[in-house]
């Protein structure tokens, strides 16, 4: 996306935009949506993030 500030700067940054969408009665439906910046979080970045924090936890437990 890109936003532009009252003096003009503009910033550019990456935002991702998740749908659900479900079939009714031959009809699309919007059932969920979420947006976060940066890039998707695919099911190999979802196993990462979930590895990372389990280790920090680990970390913190041993301390």
């Amino acid at each position: 996306s890109l936003v532009s500030g009252p003096s003009g700067d503009e910033q550019r940054q990456t935002r991702t935009y998740e749908f659900d969408i479900d079939i009714e009665q031959y009809r699309p439906k919007l059932s969920w949506m979420d947006t976060y910046e940066g890039q998707a979080r695919t099911k190999r970045v979802r196993e990462k993030l979930t590895q990372e924090q389990n280790r920090r936890v680990n970390d913190a437990n041993q301390n």
